[in-house]
Formats: structure tokens, sequence, C-alpha cells
């Protein structure tokens, strides 16, 4: 489910600032070499020229507008994950997938939020705060989170608004689309598969019992992301959705 759901929250919680704290990484390596410098300004700039005004529509979806101020921060996430699979964001083909992608993800997590909220889910303000907190530890200062939120074009309470809608859909997932259970047969079938008779035949494969909790929790997410992608296909097919771009 995991995979699922960060696609599904992309541009809540911290992608924005993970964006961000990334790309400062990568600028202290490049210090000591100007061409490698270059090269991640020019890639940032073909990065940033993918962005939309901020108050275009970019989408209605049963007639809540998203603008593209929603539209960039879910770009920028979208962005993230094409750089950290090895693809390249910025070539031809790249651009497409990743506007494609974008709008999608936008509308799925639209339609799972309004469905989310039409049924009641809501965090506790505890919760809430709780989130904030997490997504703000890893900053050793009050400053560098600053920072890092002015970078990601974002305020503390649209940050608060964000990780509520993330939780709302969490807690909906949870409650209306519960994990599948997953028999001792298929266990052992995946268990024989992918574990027992791959990798190096010189090194001993691990016992079963070893690895029979992480395959069963690989197993549940499998079957619980497609229960969910099956929802928001359900989702999407009632709603009314006019794409603008």
């Amino acid at each position: 489910m995991k995979k699922l759901v960060t696609v599904l929250l992309v541009g809540l919680l911290a992608f924005a600032l993970a964006a961000c704290g990334n790309k400062d990484k990568k600028e202290d390596k490049a210090d000591n070499s100007n061409k490698q410098e270059q090269q991640l300004k020019d890639m940032q700039k073909k990065l940033n020229a993918q962005k939309v005004d901020e108050n275009k529509v970019v989408a209605v979806v049963n007639g809540k507008e998203l603008v593209g101020k929603d539209y960039n921060r879910a770009l920028s996430s979208a962005q993230l994950q094409m750089q950290q699979t090895g693809q390249d964001p910025t070539s031809k083909e790249g651009e497409k997938a990743i506007k494609k992608q974008t709008l999608d993800n936008l509308v799925n997590n639209s339609v799972v939020l309004q469905e989310a909220e039409k049924k009641g889910f809501k965090p506790t303000a505890k919760e809430v705060s709780s989130e904030f907190d997490t997504t703000k530890k890893p900053y050793k200062t009050d400053q560098q989170f600053k920072d890092a939120l002015k970078k990601a074009h974002l305020t503390e309470d649209q940050l608060k608004k964000q990780i509520t809608d993330g939780l709302t859909i969490k807690k909906y997932i949870k409650k209306e689309i519960p994990t599948e259970k997953v028999s001792d047969q298929e266990l052992k079938d995946f268990y024989d598969k992918n574990v027992k008779n791959s990798g190096d035949k010189k090194q001993k494969a691990p016992a079963f019992d070893k690895v029979k909790p992480q395959i069963k929790q690989q197993i549940e997410q499998e079957k619980q992301q497609k229960q969910i992608m099956k929802r928001v296909d359900e989702l999407k097919k009632n709603a009314k959705i006019d794409l603008k771009m």
C-alpha cells in the first residue's frame, strides 16, 4: 500500500520539502566542479520550465478547481520520483509522461479526498500536530525548516492543510479498503519463486520462516494496491472530471 498511498498523497506532507533537501545536498557536492554545478543549474532550469502559472486552472473535479499551485507541487514530487528511479523528466518522453502522471496524481488524490471527506473521515488536531512535528524533526533549526518551506512555496498553515488531507486519505483507506488475508500457500509460492530459486546459487537462500513476515507484508501491500486502484477507478467513473491542459 505504501507506494500507492505515496502516489495518492503526492504533493502532500513532506514531498516538496524532500525535493528541496535533495537539491541542497546535490549542490553541496557539486561545489568542487563548475561543470557539475552548471549541469545541475541547467537541469533545474528545465524542471522549472515545466511548471505552470500558479492561478491557472489545470483540472476541475466534481466542481472543485485544481490550480497551478497544486499542479506545481505535485509536479516537483513526480520529478523527484522519476529522478530517483534513474529517469530523466526533462527528456521528450519524460516530459510527456511527467505531465500525464502529475495530472493523474492530482485527480486521483482529489476524488479519494472528496470521498473520504464525504464519509466523514478526519484526523484529530493531535494527529495533525504529531505528523507536522515528524515532518519538521529532520531540520536542525527553525530557520532551516522555514527555508525549506519557502523553497517549497509553502507556509506552515498550508503544510498542515496538506497533512490533514493526507491523514484523511489514510484513514479512509484503512477503514474502507481493508487488507486482504494472505494464505500460507501464497506465501510459500512467493518464496519458491522469488527467494529460494533466485539470486546467487552459491549463496544459500534464507529460510522460509525467516523471511515469511516480509513476504506477507509485500503480498498484503500488492493486494491492497490493486484494491485501491480499483476504488480510484470506480470513483473516477462516477466523477465529473474536466482536464484543462
